[in-house]
């Protein structure tokens, strides 16, 4: 190892017991990444007794260096791949460690995980619960952040997926603090101080300012030129039942716009308001986690939130670099922020890809930090962007979407559902001794149901039956005979210029009513979406249906007996009667979730 520096490993078991000392290393690489795991990786001659013994699977490792005297950790590792090697040169002896972090892969939320399912509820207490279910690990959310709120479920998806999703949809990050097993999340940001110099003669004053970091060579690793301005965000659901804004409360940064779908839906969007438009659908994995109005309040906030994180980082050109630095002597975590200034000519990553010339002053975020300790030398290299998202390599983007697959099998879907059902009332006009009768139904939407996208009616009238009747005949001669028949007969009459009451509120003249005539039957369709799904008092609970219907009185001859004389009088007697029948037709959502 070159003098100037010392590198070693500490060793501790799964429950964080010391058991050893490898005092020195070949070489040691050390890469911690933004928002996911990193890696350390270490070798030793294949002869080092001590790093063949301690070095073991599942053990957990601590990488320090000791430069100008002081010493640091760098990385901290759990051994998975030890692997002794043999060349023409001697024995190798290499450990390939993912960081501490995979341990929030390793374990599971399980099934039907839920936060803030009526309600948010605060950011920070949804990560510290996470966090607190992977043993040794506490969290540290930053304050700025900490009571921001938030709704969360997960099904089948690990801790490290679940804290992603959090950090992605509310553009925020996560990362292990430098030294402990702490999980630091927020928006970070930070600035380091670290200035970023391409200089052909580096000067002693230069070498000595730590706050100054010298190029060995700059990598322009992706342009991402595909810029979206106006993104129609749709969440979680099949068709009709996939959410899209409608219930969203938010109003910025960006307003709430829409426009109709060549089928006739609304489809709901944000924009910078920049122009030329560049327009996408994009969907996200966002869901309403109960069967309650507030519930959709809360998932179409959350799909807000997600789609204007998005929207801010999509809507500019994203440049990435990878710098190779021969001075740096400071811890870099990422997500802090460094100062870059260089002017010339950029070398691509590919071979096949051209030269560029960038005149570049500017921060940017770092996405990527990576150290190297070997008998070379010592060198930092750092994955910066002037936008705080990693960038995707087509090799990635098939690994999520694979993973995205794999994970429909546990998540809560919305789909659609249809239900039907028919009632039939009696109903009956004020008459002349004051009997009335109104026909009332109950329609009950209960908390199975997500929402309601469409609710018919089909309104038809049908005469009064006369249900069973007795009717007598005397024979003549002197014997007197009695014959019962039983029979069932209809009225000829209707229900008269019906009237609808819906909830309590008439809603006669809005559906085009009153409806019918006593001599003719009703048979009308009317949408009635709007009386249900806003109705007072919500959606979820019975709404009542009631008809009422108009006098229409005809004279009939009735003989009346008074003082023991016949005397005929013209009786007037309603005529508008019947029954009153509806079939109501439902389009909704649904998803196969617990109720309360």
């Amino acid at each position: 190892m070159t003098s100037g520096y010392r590198v070693w490993a500490e060793v501790f078991d799964s429950d964080g017991v010391v058991i050893g000392t490898v005092p020195s290393l070949a070489s040691a690489s050390v890469t911690k990444v933004l928002d996911g795991v990193g890696s350390v990786k270490i070798t030793t001659p294949g002869t080092d007794k001590a790093a063949l013994t301690l070095l073991t699977y599942e053990a957990r490792v601590r990488v320090y260096v000791e430069q100008n005297g002081q010493v640091r950790e760098i990385g901290r590792g759990i051994v998975r791949k030890p692997l002794t090697t043999d060349t023409s040169n001697g024995s190798t002896f290499a450990v390939d460690c993912p960081d501490e972090l995979t341990e929030f892969k390793d374990i599971s939320a399980l099934l039907g995980r839920t936060y803030g399912a009526e309600t948010p509820v605060a950011l920070g207490s949804v990560v510290e619960a996470l966090v607190g279910l992977v043993d040794g690990w506490t969290a540290d959310v930053e304050s700025g952040v900490y009571d921001n709120l938030v709704s969360l479920r997960l099904d089948g998806a690990s801790i490290m997926k679940g804290l992603q999703t959090l950090a992605e949809s509310y553009g925020l990050h996560l990362r292990q603090a430098v030294g402990s097993k702490t999980l630091e999340f927020g928006a970070f940001g930070e600035d380091t101080g670290l200035v970023i110099l391409k200089t052909e003669h580096g000067s002693i004053r230069l070498h000595g300012n730590d706050d100054l970091a010298l190029i060995e060579n700059l990598q322009i690793t992706g342009t991402s030129e595909h810029v979206v301005n106006r993104i129609y965000p749709v969440g979680g659901g099949e068709g009709l039942a996939a959410i899209n804004l409608a219930n969203s409360t938010r109003t910025s940064p960006y307003a709430i716009q829409s426009v109709a779908a060549p089928d006739g839906r609304t489809l709901r969007y944000i924009e910078t308001g920049a122009r030329p438009v560049r327009e996408e659908v994009r969907r996200y994995k966002i869901t309403p986690i109960a069967n309650s109005a507030a519930a959709k309040v809360v998932a179409d906030d959350a799909l807000y939130d997600a789609a204007a994180e998005d929207l801010a980082r999509s809507s500019v050109v994203q440049e990435t670099y990878r710098v190779v630095l021969t001075k740096v002597r400071r811890n870099i975590q990422p997500g802090d922020t460094v100062h870059l200034t260089f002017k010339g000519v950029v070398t691509p990553v590919k071979e096949s890809a051209p030269f560029v010339y960038r005149d570049v002053d500017g921060d940017f975020t770092v996405l990527e930090v990576s150290e190297d300790f070997s008998p070379n030398g010592a060198k930092t290299s750092l994955v910066i962007s002037n936008v705080d998202r990693q960038m995707m390599t087509i090799e990635e983007e098939i690994i999520r979407s694979i993973s995205d697959v794999e994970s429909q099998q546990f998540e809560v879907k919305t789909f659609p559902y249809v239900f039907n059902d028919s009632w039939t009332d009696t109903i009956m006009a004020l008459d002349s001794f004051g009997n009335f009768k109104t026909a009332v139904f109950t329609v009950p939407i209960p908390d199975v149901v997500t929402d309601v996208l469409k609710v018919l009616m089909r309104i038809r009238t049908l005469p009064m039956d006369s249900g069973s009747a007795l009717r007598g005949e005397i024979g003549g001669g002197s014997h007197n005979f009695f014959s019962a028949l039983y029979f069932a007969a209809n009225s000829g009459f209707y229900p008269h210029q019906m009237t609808v009451e819906i909830n309590g509120v008439d809603r006669t003249g809005a559906l085009s009513g009153p409806w019918g005539v006593y001599t003719g039957a009703v048979d009308v369709e009317v949408d009635i979406t709007d009386y249900i799904v806003n109705a007072s008092g919500g959606l979820y609970q019975d709404h009542t249906i009631e008809f009422n219907c108009a006098d229409q009185g005809v004279a009939t001859n009735v003989r009346v007996y008074q003082f023991g004389s016949v005397i005929p009088s013209p009786i007037t007697s309603t005529t508008s009667r019947g029954r009153v029948q509806i079939s109501i037709m439902i389009l909704g959502v649904a998803q196969a979730i617990q109720t309360t």
